[in-house]
């Protein structure tokens, strides 16, 4: 498999996106940015030779050759092991760039690399082999997979007050702030740790598939037997531990701080004061009365200004979350030092230190989004 085609394809992949990072900044050391990178390159490499691949030993030519159960499983486990080998090439480019360019921490870019890169060519590799045995067509199923996972993310980010998101495939994206460092953190351990569970998952369900239907089966008839499969005696307490896992994820997602949304946000910041034309969500500790007073006295004010100016009608309650910091602002919605507006939901989020300044700026977003 090594001399195969995909492979030399996936050689030469890493090396044209690795080496012109290195004079670029922010790729061009060992660090989140990079790692992001090679994240969403290796999945794609990683699932579409995973799943070219296995395919190949499972169809020939009349489908009807007989094929090995054990050979199918020695091919996957030959494509993980090449794709994790892989790897090494953009590590080793910015490890020897790291000569010439100086690197905040070589430790923590690891950690950056093994939480990204590493964990989503497992995941890839996994959901690839389950591709192969249950879909006809096994690379297209796989990108419609990694198009689905991207279009969540996006409609987190444009339903949800939060600008980062958490994938299977990337790992994690802070979202476009004005944040000068990225840190592991663990949110983002724990996740990983559930994408190598859902990994697991899918060459589970690949197995019981490969064990008890034929190549040539349909998709519905592969279906079936996989979901028969799963509810026999021997498999039950998978299932359940299963089940289990993914519900506590999803229940959790938001305290665990896989997603943010407003309702969650607005339970963490505890209180909300309401004007004529806003909902003001603060944590009572940061305001006293007059304080609160004074902050909505102020949206109102620079509403009328902004209106004044702009000769703009204004219907309805916008609404201000207003963070005690920098860092509860970070945990919630992923943008620390950056105070931002949401303009299709009418949201502003800012910190109370930066409100006076801040304040009328981000109104003008909210406000400017009719035309």
């Amino acid at each position: 498999m090594i001399r195969s085609r995909p492979i030399l394809i996936a050689i030469l992949l890493y090396c044209i996106v690795s080496i012109p990072c290195t004079q670029i900044p922010l790729l061009n050391y060992l660090g989140y940015e990079f790692s992001f990178l090679i994240a969403i390159l290796s999945s794609l490499i990683a699932g579409f030779t995973t799943a070219t691949a296995v395919k190949g030993v499972l169809f020939t030519p009349d489908d009807e050759t007989p094929y090995s159960f054990h050979y199918v499983i020695s091919m996957f486990k030959q494509s993980v092991g090449i794709n994790m080998i892989l790897l090494i090439l953009p590590l080793t480019v910015m490890l020897t760039n790291a000569l010439f360019v100086k690197n905040c921490s070589l430790l923590e870019g690891l950690g950056f690399f093994m939480l990204l890169p590493a964990v989503s060519v497992l995941f890839s590799c996994s959901l690839a082999f389950f591709c192969a045995t249950h879909y006809r067509f096994a690379k297209t199923a796989f990108a419609l997979f990694f198009i689905a996972s991207l279009g969540y993310a996006l409609a987190l980010g444009y339903y949800t007050p939060a600008i980062f998101s958490y994938d299977l495939f990337y790992g994690y994206f802070p979202g476009f702030t004005y944040d000068e460092a990225m840190s592991l953190h663990w949110s983002l351990v724990l996740f990983r740790f559930f994408t190598l569970f859902a990994g697991a998952v899918f060459v589970w369900m690949g197995l019981l598939i490969l064990k008890n239907t034929s190549p040539v089966d349909s998709i519905i008839t592969k279906g079936l037997t996989l979901a028969r499969s799963m509810l026999q005696a021997g498999n039950r307490i998978v299932l359940f531990v299963v089940i289990l896992v993914i519900g506590s994820v999803f229940y959790f997602r938001e305290p665990l701080g896989f997603e943010s949304h407003a309702g969650f946000i607005q339970k963490q910041l505890g209180a909300v004061y309401e004007t004529s034309h806003f909902r003001i969500f603060y944590v009572r500790e940061s305001f006293s009365d007059d304080e609160i007073k004074e902050a909505a006295a102020e949206h109102e004010f620079r509403l009328k200004q902004i209106l004044d100016q702009f000769n703009l009608p204004f219907h309805g309650k916008a609404e201000s979350y207003i963070y005690p910091s920098a860092e509860s602002k970070q945990r919630l919605i992923g943008a620390g030092n950056t105070n931002i507006a949401k303009p299709w939901s009418g949201q502003i989020h800012i910190t109370k230190q930066s409100l006076e300044g801040t304040l009328k700026h981000e109104l003008v977003h909210v406000l400017a989004a009719p035309f």
